[in-house]
């Protein structure tokens, strides 16, 4: 029998903090969140981004201290100094997902993507003092402190409406764990993006 092929599989749900899969948080909130999820073939990437919205999008990127940022894609608003790290806080325009492609798909799980209706409002400086940390990667030997953003930091501003994050290179199991599919529903040939979005109840 010839194995279904999905392009796309979305799903909707409401969790607590501790449901919510994909995210690394600190945050002890007892709220609930309106939380939607949507994997995609990467076959399907150029039929994805012609309809997803960018008009109140905005990411925050962690660089380098000597990194040089140019993007046309990325309109630059402000930059931030901390951990031996500069912070840019950028507009997505239009064009950043139409060059988005198979073999440069980790370029969008890089930013760190959110919402604003009301982005003027925002006390940057406070928003990302509270939300960036850092955390410590292990892999056998190997160790390694990163510079991260805890999303359900950033939603606890009132100005940010929803937090989104896209996830490359996840196992075909993990993916049918998180979406709760039969095993070997998804294709192990196939590449997957996941894409998270995250409001407050």
């Amino acid at each position: 029998m010839k194995r279904l092929k999905y392009n796309i599989i979305s799903q909707k749900i409401v969790a607590e903090q501790k449901d919510i899969p994909f995210i690394r948080t600190n945050s002890k909130s007892n709220r609930e969140y309106n939380v939607f999820i949507e994997v995609f073939d990467t076959d399907y990437i150029k039929s994805f981004f012609e309809t997803f919205d960018v008009s109140a999008l905005y990411a925050i990127l962690i660089l380098d201290l000597e990194h040089i940022f140019i993007d046309a894609n990325l309109s630059f608003i402000s930059k931030f100094k901390t951990h031996d790290k500069q912070i840019a806080i950028v507009k997505v325009e239009p064009n950043f997902f139409t060059t988005v492609n198979h073999n440069n798909r980790n370029e969008i799980s890089k930013p760190f993507f959110f919402r604003s209706n009301d982005f003027e409002q925002l006390d940057l400086d406070k928003v990302l003092s509270k939300s960036l940390y850092e955390r410590e990667i292990i892999s056998g030997n190997f160790r390694k402190i990163v510079l991260t953003i805890d999303p359900l930091k950033i939603l606890a501003n009132k100005q940010i409406d929803t937090v989104v994050e896209f996830y490359i290179n996840r196992t075909e199991a993990f993916l049918e764990e998180v979406l709760k599919l039969k095993e070997h529903t998804l294709d192990v040939n196939a590449d997957y993006i996941s894409k998270i979005e995250i409001s407050l109840r």
